[in-house]
């Protein structure tokens, strides 16, 4: 089931008001929750990978895993892509490995994952930064109160203390 089909499915039920808000926040819980152990694990099995594998071989295998599911998930869906968007695919997913995951990879033999995780969360800043229509005034003080929580919640200091990988 998709999470259009699943997002569709809950708006088309008719619900009391208190019913609703039950149910969407039910549902907004869940998500926050699957978001906080499928992301916050990813980094943490990282951590522990790249202890017995070299870095670039394991952000390898994660890209040929992904590669190969979504690859799949296409076929299934009978969609092909045109030879610009495999070029652009192929520029980059280089990009993202050799840049974006490589290095994250190999940082994560040298500092605790919750400092990388706190590291790459900083990354939409830069991002968001770039676009000149956006208000990054709004965006930057919202990040940064994200940020000062996640650094509230994993501090370098606190996992140097207690052993954290």
């Amino acid at each position: 089931m998709s999470t259009e089909r699943a997002a569709t499915s809950v708006q088309e039920i008719p619900l009391t008001p208190g019913i609703a808000n039950r149910a969407n926040r039910s549902l907004v819980l869940f998500s926050f929750f699957s978001i906080w152990i499928i992301w916050g694990s990813t980094y943490l099995a990282i951590r522990y990978a790249v202890e017995t594998i070299p870095p670039l071989y394991t952000a390898g295998l994660r890209h040929l895993t992904a590669g190969t599911i979504l690859l799949l998930w296409c076929v299934l869906k009978g969609l092909k892509p045109t030879a610009a968007q495999v070029r652009a695919s192929i520029v980059i997913g280089a990009l993202f490995f050799l840049i974006g995951h490589g290095s994250l990879h190999w940082a994560e033999t040298r500092v605790p994952s919750g400092l990388a995780s706190l590291l790459v969360a900083t990354e939409p800043i830069f991002v968001f930064k770039e676009s000149p229509d956006l208000p990054f005034a709004e965006f930057t003080a919202g990040k940064i109160d994200a940020h000062n929580v996640v650094s509230a919640l994993k501090s370098p200091a606190e996992a140097d203390q207690n052993n954290c990988p």
